[in-house]
């Protein structure tokens, strides 16, 4: 039989359905567990002083009144049984599991620990090498985070929804065939990643329609305010099909490297001092001073030698109205720093692991479950700092201002409680 791979020329694209997630979990104690679990007092008292302490892993009604609903049967994979609970109002039926288990009983955490803490550098068979188990073990364990939504897991209250964001595409390829994830990111963190076979303007609208599904699940008429971009046309087109009032903001970072990708060693004295002018403009504060010191700058421009640095450095100068409506969002990115930090380390893991191999449903799971995997990571720590100012807190604990536990992926699981599941199919062939 052959194995079925990701193929431009017979795959339309992706649909997406959503079925909602019953289960909420709980960081129970593996030790005192079974014994908790028959205590109905105790156990009681303990949900319920989750529910009072962090009501966002519960559903709304969860404040109406609720009780206990008996067991689920032993699961043959980890010998444990979990507790349901009954919302009042609706009648709706919880499962409540422990967080030292994964989702399906798959394996203990501190197993998948170890494994998806080093799958962001490390490919696939080189950890089932070192850990001696089954390469596509981890492969599934991996991929099952990428359920989840992206944005509901990370942003827990929804007046934290970023009003600001900015979006890139990153080229890529699945058994050979170029695609591109297109990304959104805000406060440091992913809140976008998705498979687009193309760079087009139809199929990058696809693309971040998973956010905008995902955001609006949270809040549902949420809106952002800018969104930053480098400039490519067709994904400035499917940010304003998707947000019509949404405002573009051009990447002047991106506009700069023009610049430097013109210099050749026999320029880069001018080069220099054209880069010291250019980052002058952008330090201005205000439209009127932005407008004045681009004028100036174009002005010298064209006193230059004809030259590829006097045609970028020109060409930055005709993107005035790109980079004016910065100034009426005074918190809007005005460069792609942000997106470009975080798809560094996705291009390194993308590098690690030659692509993707096999199917785009594969692929669209793989990515997005790098993507929460990512925000739930302790940060970097950098020794050149010292320890004064170390602080490894996750991207979604540095914006959320809370953890709900002190292990990394004990917090990743709970904050899943009750999060929109996506399951990604290919589209029928008319």
């Amino acid at each position: 039989m052959t194995r079925k791979t990701f193929c431009k020329a017979t795959q339309p694209g992706l649909e997406v359905s959503q079925i909602p997630n019953k289960t909420i979990v709980l960081p129970f104690d593996e030790e005192t567990y079974p014994e908790f679990l028959t205590d109905n007092a105790a156990y009681k008292a303990y949900v319920q002083s989750w529910i009072d302490e962090y009501p966002e892993l519960f559903p709304e009604t969860i404040g109406e009144g609720w009780s206990l609903n008996g067991f689920t049967r032993e699961s043959a994979k980890q010998g444990i049984r979990l507790r349901r609970i009954l919302t009042t109002a609706d009648r709706e039926v919880w499962h409540i599991r422990p967080a030292f288990v994964m989702p399906y009983m798959t394996c203990d955490t501190a197993t998948a620990e170890k494994l998806l803490f080093l799958r962001k550098w490390v490919p696939v068979w080189a950890l089932a090498h070192v850990f001696e188990y089954d390469g596509m073990f981890i492969h599934r364990v991996t991929l099952q985070m990428g359920r989840y939504s992206l944005v509901g897991t990370t942003i827990k209250q929804p007046e934290t929804l970023p009003t600001d964001v900015a979006a890139d595409e990153k080229q890529t390829s699945i058994s050979g065939e170029t695609v591109h994830v297109a990304t959104t990111v805000a406060k440091h963190c992913f809140l976008g990643a998705s498979i687009s076979p193309g760079a087009g303007e139809t199929e990058l609208t696809e693309a971040y329609r998973q956010f905008q599904r995902e955001a609006q699940q949270v809040q549902p008429d949420y809106q952002p305010e800018t969104v930053n971009t480098d400039g490519w046309q067709a994904t400035m087109n499917a940010w304003s099909r998707l947000f019509p009032s949404i405002c573009l903001i051009r990447c002047f970072l991106h506009a700069v490297l023009g610049i430097r990708n013109a210099a050749t060693t026999a320029t880069i004295a001018w080069y220099r001092r054209i880069l010291d002018r250019v980052w002058d403009v952008y330090g201005a504060t205000t439209k009127r001073q932005f407008s004045q010191r681009l004028r100036r700058l174009h002005e010298w421009g064209k006193s230059l030698h004809e030259s590829a640095l006097k045609t970028a450095l020109l060409k930055l100068c005709q993107k005035k109205a790109g980079f004016l409506p910065a100034y009426d969002f005074p918190t809007c990115l005005r460069t792609s720093n942000m997106v470009d930090r975080l798809m560094r380390g996705m291009d390194k893991y993308l590098f690690a692991h030659q692509g993707f191999h096999g199917t785009l449903v594969a692929a669209e799971y793989g990515i997005r479950a790098y993507g929460l995997l990512t925000n739930f990571r302790p940060s970097p720590y950098n020794p050149r700092q010292g320890e004064a100012n170390r602080n490894c807190a996750s991207p979604f604990t540095q914006l959320n201002k809370k953890t709900y536990h002190e292990c990394w992926l004990h917090n990743m699981l709970i904050a899943t409680s009750g999060q929109a599941i996506y399951r990604f199919r290919y589209k029928k062939v008319e």
